[in-house]
């Protein structure tokens, strides 16, 4: 059951929905920030050698598989998204889209992450660039927004005006 808190306006909910996508974006490059401090400051112990491969080979994998998955998924929503009759249901679709979408690229990011920790393997992280680079590019706009749900004429004006009640 999904709760309404009452109408709001649409640069209510893109700032809503910037703050929430910095945020995930954020945690993984602090992560990271935070493990190559570990690594330059000489502070970890690493698996053995052979373990680097495997742990190469499954952060791969892993993105390759949630990557799929998530621009699957994410582009179903958008199929279902686009026949909601109220604007504020599709809005409330895209959100749910996109933060499972994230939440797709997020996990192999981290784990990329934890196998460079792990390994001291500073390619593993470029897995988690591409990841955090692919979050970036899907970063919510009001132009992106207006093209994946087709929003109508009227739709779009309400979006375009920071002041227009979604309800």
């Amino acid at each position: 059951m999904q709760q309404q808190i009452g109408p709001y306006s649409s640069a209510q909910y893109f700032r809503a929905l910037s703050i929430l996508c910095i945020a995930l974006i954020a945690g993984v490059t602090l992560f990271s920030c935070i493990s190559i401090f570990l690594f330059a400051m000489g502070k970890t112990q690493y698996a053995l050698p052979g373990e680097a491969q495997v742990f190469a080979i499954v952060a791969l994998s892993l993105a390759c598989i949630c990557l799929f998955a998530g621009i699957t998924l994410y582009k179903k929503r958008m199929l279902e998204a686009k026949e909601l009759s109220l604007l504020s249901e599709k809005l409330n679709a895209y959100r749910a889209a996109l933060i499972l979408f994230y939440a797709l690229l997020e996990g192999p990011a981290l784990f990329s992450v934890i196998s460079f920790f792990e390994t001291g393997e500073l390619k593993l992280f470029l897995l988690t660039g591409a990841e955090v680079l692919l979050m970036i590019l899907y970063f919510p706009n009001k132009q992106r927004v207006i093209k994946a749900l087709y929003l109508s004429s009227q739709e779009e004006m309400i979006i375009n005006d920071p002041d227009g009640v979604i309800e």
